[in-house]
Order: C-alpha cells, then structure tokens, then sequence
C-alpha cells in the first residue's frame, strides 16, 4: 500500500489497464466532458475499439455499467452523464488523454 500512497499514478495506471478497450475510450470520452452518446463520441469509440462506424448506443451503454460496477464511474444527475467516482482518476485519465495522439 506504501507504494501506491507514494507513486499514485501507478495505481491509475494499473486501474486503467484492467479496463477493456471499451471501457478506456469511455473513461477518456468522461475525463473530457463529451456527450457520451452523440454520434462524434460513438464514432471516436468505434475507432478507439478498432470497429468500422460508430459504436452502437447499447455497446456505450454496457461500457458504462460495466465500469459502474468496477466502481470507477457513477450516474451523474443529469440524465446520460457520468462522473468519475475518484476526482484524481478522472484527472489522471484526462492527462493520458492529452499526451496520447
């Protein structure tokens, strides 16, 4: 535990690393405030997830309860957002997102 409280990002990464391909492109899509279900989100995560066209609105959705149950995001009160359970995931998440291409 010493070493998580000491390189915290390690412990992000780790979390990050155990998600799918699914579930990282919509932690990035949270991280960065996007509609989660408009049709540039749904195309930016079918390519993230090496799929022809947008992913389908179900596809998003049980990305979202699946990483619901991994504890890492929470229903947001505005209907179709979501927030990060952890402030300083979501900020680490949102760092990898801007030094990725």
């Amino acid at each position: 535990m010493r070493a998580a409280l000491s390189q915290p990002d390690l412990g992000f990464q780790e979390q990050f690393d155990r998600c799918s391909a699914l579930q990282q492109a919509l932690l990035l899509e949270v991280a960065a405030g996007h509609k989660l279900f408009s049709r540039e989100t749904r195309e930016r995560v079918g390519q993230r997830i090496a799929q022809l066209g947008a992913a389908a609105p179900a596809t998003i959705h049980n990305g979202l309860r699946q990483l619901e149950g991994k504890n890492l995001l929470a229903k947001s009160p505005q209907r179709g957002h979501y927030q990060f359970e952890d402030e300083h995931l979501r900020e680490w998440v949102d760092k990898v997102a801007r030094e990725r291409p």
